[in-house]
Protein backbone atom coordinates (compact mmCIF):
# COMPACT_ATOMS: atom_id res chain seq x y z
CA UNK A 1 0.00 0.00 0.00
CA UNK A 2 2.58 2.26 0.83
CA UNK A 3 4.73 1.89 -2.38
CA UNK A 4 1.18 2.89 -4.25
CA UNK A 5 0.78 5.53 -2.32
CA UNK A 6 4.63 7.03 -3.12
CA UNK A 7 3.92 6.01 -6.71
CA UNK A 8 1.11 8.02 -7.03
CA UNK A 9 2.57 10.91 -4.80
CA UNK A 10 5.54 11.39 -6.96
CA UNK A 11 4.17 10.94 -10.32
CA UNK A 12 1.50 13.92 -9.29
CA UNK A 13 4.34 15.69 -7.96
CA UNK A 14 6.30 15.52 -11.20
CA UNK A 15 2.81 15.98 -13.30
CA UNK A 16 3.13 19.69 -11.60
CA UNK A 17 6.57 20.55 -12.03
CA UNK A 18 6.64 20.00 -16.00
CA UNK A 19 3.48 21.94 -16.81
CA UNK A 20 4.38 23.77 -19.72
CA UNK A 21 3.39 26.79 -21.82
CA UNK A 22 -0.76 26.60 -23.42
CA UNK A 23 0.34 25.73 -27.07
CA UNK A 24 -2.40 27.10 -29.45
CA UNK A 25 -2.55 27.12 -32.90
CA UNK A 26 -2.61 29.59 -35.45
CA UNK A 27 -6.04 29.27 -36.49
CA UNK A 28 -7.71 29.64 -32.99
CA UNK A 29 -5.32 33.35 -32.47
CA UNK A 30 -8.12 35.52 -34.00
CA UNK A 31 -10.56 34.29 -31.58
CA UNK A 32 -8.19 34.40 -28.49
CA UNK A 33 -7.30 38.19 -29.32
CA UNK A 34 -10.95 39.06 -29.87
CA UNK A 35 -11.39 38.20 -26.16
CA UNK A 36 -7.60 39.18 -24.78
CA UNK A 37 -5.20 41.12 -26.64
CA UNK A 38 -1.67 39.85 -26.33
CA UNK A 39 1.31 39.38 -28.20
CA UNK A 40 2.21 36.09 -29.28
CA UNK A 41 5.65 34.03 -29.40
CA UNK A 42 5.95 31.52 -32.04
CA UNK A 43 8.34 28.85 -31.90
CA UNK A 44 9.62 28.21 -35.37
CA UNK A 45 11.09 24.46 -34.86
CA UNK A 46 11.64 21.07 -36.82
CA UNK A 47 11.02 17.76 -35.74
CA UNK A 48 14.81 16.92 -35.81
CA UNK A 49 16.55 20.19 -34.48
CA UNK A 50 18.34 19.29 -31.44
CA UNK A 51 18.03 23.05 -29.85
CA UNK A 52 14.42 23.55 -30.70
CA UNK A 53 14.22 20.25 -27.91
CA UNK A 54 16.46 21.79 -26.01
CA UNK A 55 14.45 25.05 -25.78
CA UNK A 56 11.78 23.00 -25.22
CA UNK A 57 12.97 21.36 -22.46
CA UNK A 58 14.47 24.43 -20.90
CA UNK A 59 12.29 27.11 -20.98
CA UNK A 60 8.78 26.20 -22.84
CA UNK A 61 7.81 23.21 -20.39
CA UNK A 62 9.05 24.92 -17.10
CA UNK A 63 6.85 25.81 -14.31
CA UNK A 64 8.72 29.04 -13.10
CA UNK A 65 8.76 30.20 -16.59
CA UNK A 66 5.05 29.90 -17.26
CA UNK A 67 3.87 31.77 -13.99
CA UNK A 68 6.72 34.43 -15.00
CA UNK A 69 5.91 34.88 -18.21
CA UNK A 70 2.84 32.73 -20.04
CA UNK A 71 -0.26 34.56 -19.12
CA UNK A 72 1.39 37.58 -20.64
CA UNK A 73 1.66 36.05 -24.29
CA UNK A 74 0.07 33.33 -26.31
CA UNK A 75 2.35 30.49 -27.92
CA UNK A 76 2.28 28.71 -31.16
CA UNK A 77 4.96 25.78 -32.40
CA UNK A 78 5.36 26.11 -36.11
CA UNK A 79 6.90 23.07 -37.34
CA UNK A 80 8.84 24.20 -40.65
CA UNK A 81 8.43 20.58 -42.21
CA UNK A 82 5.01 20.80 -41.85
CA UNK A 83 3.03 19.76 -44.45
CA UNK A 84 -0.46 21.18 -43.22
CA UNK A 85 -2.17 24.35 -44.62
CA UNK A 86 -2.25 27.16 -42.36
CA UNK A 87 -4.61 29.91 -42.69
CA UNK A 88 -3.29 32.85 -41.27
CA UNK A 89 -3.38 36.75 -41.52
CA UNK A 90 -6.14 36.32 -44.31
CA UNK A 91 -3.39 34.30 -46.31
CA UNK A 92 -3.31 30.79 -46.55
CA UNK A 93 0.19 28.87 -46.12
CA UNK A 94 1.64 25.59 -47.73
CA UNK A 95 4.39 23.48 -47.75
CA UNK A 96 7.19 24.53 -50.47
CA UNK A 97 8.66 22.23 -52.36
CA UNK A 98 12.42 22.57 -53.43
CA UNK A 99 14.14 20.15 -56.10
CA UNK A 100 15.39 17.20 -54.59
CA UNK A 101 12.24 16.39 -52.67
CA UNK A 102 13.17 18.86 -49.58
CA UNK A 103 11.18 21.87 -48.72
CA UNK A 104 9.52 24.28 -45.82
CA UNK A 105 6.40 25.46 -44.72
CA UNK A 106 5.98 28.76 -46.28
CA UNK A 107 4.26 30.62 -43.19
CA UNK A 108 8.07 29.30 -41.66
CA UNK A 109 10.01 31.16 -44.69
CA UNK A 110 8.12 34.16 -44.11
CA UNK A 111 8.20 34.53 -40.28
CA UNK A 112 11.69 32.84 -39.92
CA UNK A 113 13.81 33.72 -43.00
CA UNK A 114 17.02 36.03 -42.39
CA UNK A 115 18.84 37.05 -45.73
CA UNK A 116 17.87 33.64 -47.19
CA UNK A 117 18.54 31.58 -44.22
CA UNK A 118 16.39 29.40 -42.49
CA UNK A 119 17.71 28.37 -38.41
CA UNK A 120 16.22 26.41 -35.78
CA UNK A 121 15.13 27.57 -33.77
CA UNK A 122 13.71 31.03 -34.73
CA UNK A 123 11.87 32.88 -31.98
CA UNK A 124 9.53 35.19 -33.44
CA UNK A 125 6.88 37.96 -31.38
CA UNK A 126 4.17 38.89 -33.28
CA UNK A 127 2.44 42.07 -31.99
CA UNK A 128 -1.61 41.17 -31.12
CA UNK A 129 -2.72 42.73 -34.22
CA UNK A 130 -0.25 39.90 -36.25
CA UNK A 131 2.35 42.01 -37.29
CA UNK A 132 6.17 40.72 -36.24
CA UNK A 133 7.79 43.05 -32.86
CA UNK A 134 10.77 40.95 -33.32
CA UNK A 135 12.51 37.73 -34.26
CA UNK A 136 15.69 35.90 -32.63
CA UNK A 137 17.85 33.01 -34.37
CA UNK A 138 19.16 30.29 -32.10
CA UNK A 139 18.76 28.63 -28.69
CA UNK A 140 18.43 31.22 -25.50
CA UNK A 141 18.76 29.91 -21.45
CA UNK A 142 15.68 30.76 -19.60
CA UNK A 143 17.24 34.08 -18.22
CA UNK A 144 18.34 35.02 -21.63
CA UNK A 145 14.72 34.39 -23.11
CA UNK A 146 12.84 36.81 -20.64
CA UNK A 147 15.40 39.25 -20.71
CA UNK A 148 14.93 39.41 -24.41
CA UNK A 149 11.16 39.13 -24.11
CA UNK A 150 10.94 42.44 -22.06
CA UNK A 151 11.89 44.23 -25.13
CA UNK A 152 9.33 43.26 -27.31
CA UNK A 153 6.11 44.15 -25.53
CA UNK A 154 3.55 46.16 -27.21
Amino acid sequence: MKIIFLITFFSASFIGFTQGVSWTRFEDLKDSIAKEKKPIIVKVETPWCGYCKLMEAKIYSKKRFVKRVGKNYYFVKLNADSKETIYFRNKEYAYIRFSGGKGVHGLAKELAEVEGVLRYPTTVVLNSDFTQNKRIVGFLNNRDFRYWLQFSKE
